[in-house]
């Protein structure tokens, strides 16, 4: 290959080069440019029937609900016993021998 001919292959691959990159700056704009459009279409609607109506007084707070009192009300129970106070007692007769309580019974 003469000298003339490996400059005019250079020139043709750097040409070769420039036209790649100038069509992928061109798909990369049109794609750029699609997704800028697709995104400019779309709006929050505002006609009059999409507006949320304006409220002139505020709504009446939440009341309680009446409690009914049934027959058979915590209240009226004897409240429950867990322990006797024997058991108690021998527990801690038992636990701590060394500390005397005195006797319930």
């Amino acid at each position: 290959m003469t000298p003339s001919e490996m400059i005019k292959a250079r020139r043709r691959r750097r040409n070769l080069k420039k036209k790649q990159s100038k069509k992928q700056e061109i798909s990369t704009d049109i794609s750029a440019s699609c997704i800028v459009s697709e995104v400019a279409e779309v709006s929050t609607p505002k006609g009059q029937k999409f507006r949320i109506p304006e409220v002139s007084t505020c709504p009446p707070a939440p009341k309680k609900k009446p409690r009914i009192l049934s027959s058979n009300c915590s209240l009226r129970r004897s409240p429950l016993q867990l322990f006797a106070p024997l058991e108690l007692e021998i527990f801690f007769s038992i636990a701590l021998p060394e500390v005397s309580l005195p006797s319930l019974c």
